[in-house]
């Protein structure tokens, strides 16, 4: 009687070691920020260029519908309102070591272009004095797209 006792617990491990132990990670994606996602579709690596901003305010902004809040700088390019998306809140607000105020110059490499009739700037780097925050690759690929093809 004592061994089955002491058999059953070992049994329990084993099945739930099995059942368990094969876990599947089912990820939430990128809230309307990734790559096959209609927004990023816009980005072109083609026509990057690099413009200096005086940044006016940091604000939150939903770029389309169905997105998850992103960051984003109003600024001023070459003497007009300019709008510059750093990408997902999520993403922004937990780099390290980075921030930008009202006042500050930024330099922006990326593409710029006319979303829901405002100049917007995709930027793939920000820099600011000594420090820049990389936001895509060389590709146009977001930072906090994770997972690419081989």
């Amino acid at each position: 009687m004592y061994k089955v006792f002491m058999a059953l617990p070992l049994a329990l491990c084993v099945v739930s070691f099995s059942v368990f132990g094969q876990m599947t990670i089912k990820t939430k994606g990128s809230d309307g920020w990734g790559q096959s996602d209609k927004y990023e579709q816009n980005f072109s690596k083609f026509s990057i260029q690099t413009y200096y901003a005086e940044v006016k305010s940091v604000d939150t902004v939903t770029p389309m519908p169905n997105m998850g809040q992103g960051i984003q700088l109003t600024s001023t390019v070459d003497g007009s309102e300019c709008y510059i998306h750093l990408g997902p809140a999520w993403y922004v607000l937990r780099q390290d070591n980075f921030s930008i105020a009202r006042g500050d110059g930024v330099e922006v490499k990326g593409y710029k272009l006319s979303l829901n009739g405002k100049v917007v700037i995709m930027p793939v780097t920000v820099a600011k004095k000594d420090r820049t925050l990389f936001v895509r690759d060389e590709d146009g690929i977001p930072y906090w797209v994770a997972w690419r093809k081989k």
